[in-house]
């Protein structure tokens, strides 16, 4: 698989998702194995307001 790009995608959303003083972090989809995918959780509290 070729994959082409400047590698910005996930450091893009970090920073989006810090500015809304949220969090996000990776796990691995199944413990201990990280060549087996990856979850992204972006966590945000329940009632949040933007505006």
């Amino acid at each position: 698989m070729i994959h082409s790009g400047m590698g910005l995608g996930l450091s893009l959303v970090k920073k989006i998702i810090e500015n809304y003083h949220r969090v996000i972090w990776v796990e691995h989809r199944i413990k201990g194995d990280y060549t087996k995918g990856s979850n992204f959780v972006i966590l945000i509290p329940e009632g949040a307001n933007n505006s």
